[in-house]
C-alpha cells in the first residue's frame, strides 16, 4: 500500500499493514536489529502487533506512523543532529518513538538530507500543527533558529495556521496549510523557496 525511497535503502507497508525494508543498512536503517544490507525485504522490528500506515526515508533515516497515530524513527541518528527525533544522537537499529508533544497524533511525515549531519523531519499532527527535528542549520526546522534540534519543534508558521501536507528537501521544506496556501523555508540559494530571493529563511 506504501513505499518510500531512502539512500541506498527502501520501505514499504503491505496491505495487512506489516513494515518492511531492504538495502544498505550500514546504519540501522532497515529496522530489523542489524546493521546489515539485505537484498530482500526483512520485517522492521517495530512494537509488537502494530500496524503501520505512512512511511517516510532520509539519508539513512526512516519514519512510520502507525494506524493509531504514533510516529516511529530508526537509523542513523543524524551524525550528531539528533535526526530521529528521540531526544538523542545515537543510532538506532529498531523503531523508537519520536519525543513529540504529550499525547500527540500524527497523520503525515517527511524526510530529507544528503547525510547524517543534515537529516531531519518534519511531520504534521492530526490537529494540524507542524513539528520539524534534526539538522537545522540552514533554518529548515522553520523554528526561527538555526540550531540543530533532537526533539519535535513547532513551525513557526502564520498564527493559528493548520496544515494538511509537507515535504522536505535537502535542505529546505514546503507545506500547503488547509487552506491551500503554499510555504517554503529552510536554503533559499537559486531561488528554491520560490519568494523571489535567494536567501535563507529560517520560518514559513
Amino acid at each position: 500500500t506504501a513505499v518510500a525511497a531512502g539512500h541506498s535503502f527502501s520501505t514499504g507497508i503491505t496491505t495487512d499493514g506489516r513494515l518492511f525494508a531492504w538495502g544498505q543498512g550500514t546504519s540501522g536503517q532497515l529496522g530489523d536489529l542489524t546493521a546489515v544490507g539485505k537484498s530482500s525485504p526483512v520485517l522492521v522490528s517495530g512494537p509488537a502487533s502494530t500496524s503501520w500506515s505512512t512511511i517516510a526515508t532520509g539519508p539513512a533515516i526512516a519514519f512510520a506512523i502507525t494506524t493509531t497515530g504514533r510516529l516511529y524513527a530508526w537509523g542513523s541518528g543524524g551524525g550528531g543532529v539528533g535526526a530521529l527525533g528521540d531526544l538523542s544522537t545515537v543510532a538506532k537499529s529498531s523503531p523508537v518513538l519520536v519525543s513529540g508533544p504529550a499525547g500527540a497524533s500524527w497523520s503525515v511525515v517527511a524526510s530529507a538530507g544528503v547525510s547524517g549531519s543534515t537529516a531531519y523531519g518534519v511531520a504534521i499532527t492530526t490537529t494540524g500543527q507542524l513539528y520539524a527535528w534534526g539538522g537545522g542549520t540552514t533554518g529548515q526546522l522553520g523554528d526561527l533558529t538555526t540550531v540543530n534540534k533532537s526533539s519535535p519543534v513547532l513551525v513557526s508558521g502564520p498564527a493559528a495556521t493548520s496544515w494538511s501536507t509537507v515535504t522536505a528537501g535537502t535542505f529546505n521544506a514546503y507545506a500547503i496549510t488547509t487552506t491551500g496556501q503554499l510555504y517554503a523555508w529552510g536554503a533559499g540559494a537559486s531561488g528554491a523557496l520560490g519568494d523571489l530571493s535567494i536567501t535563507n529563511k529560517s520560518s514559513p
